[in-house]
């Protein structure tokens, strides 16, 4: 699978990726809509992250968010769009199913 993935995100056919991006709007209104009396945000992890969006909106709101995607070329654009965005996120190459290994245990 990840062979699929990775080629598809060469070629540029990622649907999962403009789906996401209508999800995120709703992300960013749930998100919007927390109370702020609630406390500070915790920690999330974005398992399969993609490019990252998802973790970006949440950092953008104080969240330590870390993403972790199996794709090199995901991970990559992920860690770009961060550094454009100006937030603080971590995006981790590794594989969703042995988290420990890959992102340790936090």
């Amino acid at each position: 699978m990840n062979v699929g993935y990775r080629m598809a995100y060469r070629l540029g056919v990622t649907p999962w990726e403009w789906a996401g991006r209508s999800l995120g709007a709703q992300l960013a209104t749930f998100l919007d809509g927390q109370d702020p009396q609630a406390g500070p945000p915790g920690k999330a992890l974005d398992a399969g992250c993609g490019t990252g969006g998802h973790a970006i909106e949440m950092a953008r709101r104080g969240w330590q968010v870390t993403g972790i995607d199996a794709v090199p070329l995901a991970v990559d654009r992920a860690r770009a769009r961060a550094e454009a965005a100006g937030v603080d996120a971590t995006f981790v190459l590794g594989d969703v199913t042995e988290l420990e290994k890959s992102v340790g245990r936090g």
